[in-house]
């Protein structure tokens, strides 16, 4: 189980070759989304074009359909999942590939999987910072306080340094599970990309985070080579804004084509550049 639900699907980088068919016949579903999973959580694919187009594999949450042309962010970090010490976990040994650790609230079954593992604030000290890839997870078992939750490792070569009841952890999911829509004006986690695409709630789809892609514009008049992203005054969820200084606020790229002149809420042609 620990490594079966992980490899249960691709996660290499695919190549887009020019001239192939985006709807999911002899290709990748581009543009269409599906309720089945055919792929691992944050796969990319490269448009081998010259467009320098990169999309990544994610899924859409239960909590409503995503929008066209907006930027969605990862799930919002659970906080209970956020340094909690190990007292009803167990303790590990150097090459142990299962750690079961003790959260203030439960996970299902394969909530974690290909999410993160990170010691805080180890006991002993040598384990501080080690960061694990999530393969797996079985479903909280409830303890004395909290549940405890174990956790299957994708490093064939298991814990690296020991760790103890006394040792602080944190775990998140993968970045591209159970995305949201970007608040307007306060993003609460990472962005992951633009859908092309309207997605219904808990569908996978292609979230494309660089390259030209169409993106909806919020109350800011922008012009070709404005710095756009995540706006403080933003009023639409998912729409990019004006970005006055690029220290301050989430960039998520640059205007090549304006929206019709003096109007909002419609897109533009932006080179997004979040990696």
């Amino acid at each position: 189980m620990s490594y079966k639900y992980l490899l249960d699907y691709r996660a290499n980088k695919m190549t887009l070759p020019p001239g192939a068919r985006l709807d999911g016949v002899s290709g990748p579903a581009l543009f269409n989304p599906t309720a089945t999973q055919h792929h691992a959580l944050g796969r990319p694919l490269e448009a081998d074009d010259g467009t320098g187009r990169l999309w990544r594999y994610s899924k859409n949450s239960s909590a409503a359909a995503l929008a066209k042309c907006l930027m969605a962010q990862s799930s919002v970090p659970v906080a209970n999942w956020t340094e909690q010490t190990n007292t009803y976990g167990s303790a590990g040994a150097i090459g142990d590939k299962t750690v079961t650790i003790n959260l203030a609230t439960t996970a299902a079954a394969h909530d974690l999987a290909g999410g993160w593992l990170s010691m805080v604030d180890a006991t002993p000290a040598v384990a501080l910072g080690d960061l694990y890839y999530i393969a797996d997870n079985e479903v909280g078992v409830a303890t004395t306080a909290g549940y405890n939750v174990k956790l299957y490792l994708a490093d064939y070569g298991g814990l690296r340094n020991a760790i103890t009841t006394a040792t602080q952890m944190t775990v998140i999911k993968n970045p591209y599970k159970d995305t949201v829509v970007v608040p307007a004006g306060a993003p609460t986690s990472i962005p992951v990309g633009v859908s092309q695409v309207i997605v219904p709630a808990s569908y996978y789809y292609w979230a494309q985070r660089r390259g030209p892609a169409s993106i909806l514009i919020d109350t800011d008049n922008v012009v070709v080579g404005d710095i756009v992203g995540e706006a403080t005054t933003g009023g639409v969820d998912g729409a990019a804004g004006l970005i006055g200084d690029a220290t301050d606020e989430p960039t998520w790229g640059w205007v090549m084509a304006e929206p019709t002149t003096a109007q909002t809420d419609q897109p533009a042609i932006v080179m997004l550049t979040l990696e």
